[in-house]
């Protein structure tokens, strides 16, 4: 006998009625876990390799880009994320500024070449100098 279970969207409506009303056990939860979040999450990096080589394997990212399409792109953006960019980003001050700071200095500390007149390499050479400043700071974090 098949199992029965209520419309897709059904779910759907139960799901965005009732869980915006769960913060709290949201907060609770995730004050005090019954699981610390930071070791057992570095312990499964070898499963996070292992699941984003199979998706790349599978060509996820490009089947779930087909999928979603132009319009549900537009729709999120929109909606939801029209609603929470400005919350967001107020909420990422300290780790904007900490994530930024190392560059920052980077820049600070760096005298580019002389300027040129528009179109010479020495422009390029300044920016070519910045970039390189740039990337090796990333790769020193």
């Amino acid at each position: 006998m098949a199992l029965r279970i209520k419309p897709t969207a059904d779910i759907g409506q139960k799901f965005i009625k009732v869980t915006p009303g769960r913060v709290d056990e949201y907060v609770i939860g995730t004050s005090d876990p019954t699981v610390k979040w930071q070791e057992p999450t570095a312990q499964a990096a070898g499963n996070y390799s292992e699941g984003v080589q199979q998706a790349i394997a599978n060509k996820a990212f490009e089947k779930g880009v087909a999928r979603a399409g132009d319009e549900d792109w537009r729709a999120g953006v929109s909606g939801k994320g029209k609603d929470r960019f400005g919350p967001g980003v107020r909420g990422a001050l300290d780790r904007y500024t900490k994530g930024f700071d190392a560059f920052r200095n980077a820049i600070e500390r760096t005298t580019l070449p002389v300027k040129g007149i528009k179109g010479s390499a020495q422009n390029s050479e300044r920016s070519a100098a910045m970039q390189r400043v740039l990337h090796e700071t990333k790769l020193r974090m």
